[in-house]
């Protein structure tokens, strides 16, 4: 469920708009294709038991497999909205590029193929899924209006979907079930708070269960994804592609422009995750931010006549919520101040959700435990969102570079009772865990380049704040940047940001005219 999908499932609870959501994910068959629905096929956590492959043999990850550096097809019986045929299948790619064995991954990929003359058409784009720990492939298979959005924006050119390695349906896959509460919400919002008992033994089974099947949790990071999208890119048999990359699949994007620039011609940043900001550290004064502009618009009177006083009403209802948790209709189950406060995180990602916001926020003011009850299950186990990749990125990447001062230094900038369900300070216990090593400092470094991108930000976001795409813009020499003022997570979901790539890519050396819709 990527974090649209979620906040059609909120619509429909609060009984004010039913908006479209993705219909069910295709699976991985044995034979490295992809099928509809069946998440059964294999067990796509380990390689132990390897499947068939389609010649009846077996692909067996430990035992020597040469990397094909080709891509191998399987049956795809899914197609996307515009209904252009899809070529499935999967690159396989040495675990660790350094040794180059014997470990392999196998890294699907899916194609949605142009119908223009080859003449005609434009260089194929790929999207990259936010998270870490998102899939490309369940994004963009999806059959409501997210998949629209990507037919609309790929126009004549192949659109390529890869699920990094350790996410969706590339094997294996990091996962840890088990989880009774995600480390990240759809779209990759990290989840603050601290990590229960029940969930810190899982995670240290999942840790352990990986470690005993010869994983090396290191090589699941940004630099190796990279990596990973070049070989599929010479597979695929492309001199050079463009991408689109949203949320962290922008820090992905921006790692291939340090180390594959060759194989670019065009980058799009939509809601910029850089390398070089202290993420861990700085997201609770993000969340803050958005959640008081909305507040100020409200007391404005721009969110209508009743929600003028959402901001008093809310620090209430957080009160009372923290005091006592709500008792809901299962046995054993309340609805918590973080679970309140990570919803309307949530919905602070899109445009227009105020009235979703105050309408929860009404339930838990009035103690409502029915309504709330039909959100409990939203905090079940992953989310969507890959735990074991998000934790060997995060915990490679960013956690060692952030300091438990750091962290309550910036949550000493934003209101009091709100301080201990924004804190991520449950990251270090995760990372405790975990126990991947640091990444080299040069990863950490702000990626100068000059190929041509288009950097887009949403003023009212809440993940990944404008300053930070304005960052990144300042080392790429390159760079168109776009601010939205009325958008949140995600510029390109929303018609004037899709309009705006569309102008883009047929000339990406050009700045395009700031579109008549930028301050709708």
């Amino acid at each position: 469920m990527n974090h649209r999908s979620l906040v059609a499932v909120i619509a429909l609870t609060v009984g004010s708009l039913v908006v479209g959501c993705g219909g069910n994910a295709p699976g991985v068959t044995g034979d490295g294709g992809l099928d509809a629905g069946d998440d059964t096929a294999i067990d796509r956590t380990t390689v132990d038991k390897p499947p068939p492959t389609a010649d009846g043999g077996t692909d067996e990850n430990r035992d020597g497999v040469t990397p094909t550096a080709a891509f191998q097809s399987g049956p795809c019986p899914v197609t996307l909205a515009r209904g252009a045929p899809i070529t499935c299948g999967t690159v396989t790619v040495p675990e660790n590029y350094a040794t180059g064995g014997p470990r392999t991954v196998r890294l699907a990929v899916a194609i949605a193929k142009s119908q223009a003359p080859a003449s005609a058409g434009g260089t194929p784009l790929v999207y990259l899924a936010g998270g870490p720990g998102g899939s490309s492939i369940s994004d963009g298979l999806a059959t409501g209006d997210l998949a629209e959005v990507f037919a609309a924006i790929a126009g004549d050119r192949d659109f390529v979907l890869v699920d990094q390695r350790g996410t969706g349906f590339s094997i294996p896959l990091l996962s840890c079930p088990g989880m009774t509460s995600p480390v990240a919400m759809p779209g990759g919002m990290m989840m603050p708070g601290t990590l229960s008992p029940a969930d810190r033994a899982q995670l240290i089974d999942c840790h352990d269960g990986f470690l005993r099947r010869g994983f090396d949790l290191d090589q699941y990071d940004t630099a190796s994804s990279a990596d990973d999208l070049d070989m599929i890119r010479q597979a695929l048999g492309y001199p050079q592609w463009d991408l689109l990359g949203g949320s962290y699949g922008t820090r992905l994007a921006l790692e291939v422009m340090r180390r594959h620039p060759d194989g670019l011609r065009a980058v799009i940043l939509d809601s910029v995750m850089p390398p070089q900001v202290d993420v861990v550290a700085e997201n609770p004064t993000g969340i803050y931010r958005a959640l008081d502009l909305m507040f100020k618009r409200c007391e404005a009177g721009q969110c209508g006549p009743d929600k003028l006083t959402l901001r008093t009403t809310f620090d209430q209802a957080l009160a009372g919520v923290a005091d006592m948790p709500i008792a809901l209709a299962m046995a054993g189950t309340s609805f918590t101040a973080e679970m309140f406060v990570s919803l309307v995180g949530q919905l602070l990602y899109q445009r227009d959700t105020e009235s979703y916001i105050a309408s929860i926020t009404t339930m838990v003011h009035d103690r409502d435990s029915v309504s709330l009850s039909n959100f409990a299950g939203l905090f079940g186990g992953e989310g969507g969102i890959s735990t074991g990749l998000h934790l060997s990125v995060m915990c490679r990447e960013y956690v060692p570079f952030t300091t438990h001062e750091k962290i309550q230094a910036a949550l000493e900038k934003i209101p009091e009772g709100l301080r201990p369900y924004l804190s991520m300070e449950k990251y270090f216990d995760m990372c405790s865990i975990w126990g991947v090593s640091p990444a080299p400092d040069a990863v950490r470094a702000a990626v100068s380049s000059p190929l041509p991108s288009l950097v887009l930000a949403g003023t009212i976001d809440p993940a990944t704040p404008p300053t930070w795409s304005m960052l990144v813009s300042t080392s790429l020499s390159g760079s168109f940047y776009f601010e939205f003022p009325k958008i949140g997570h995600g510029v390109f979901v929303e018609p004037c940001g899709a309009q705006l790539i569309t102008t883009f890519l047929p000339q990406p050396t050009t700045r395009p005219t700031d579109p008549a819709c930028l301050g709708d």
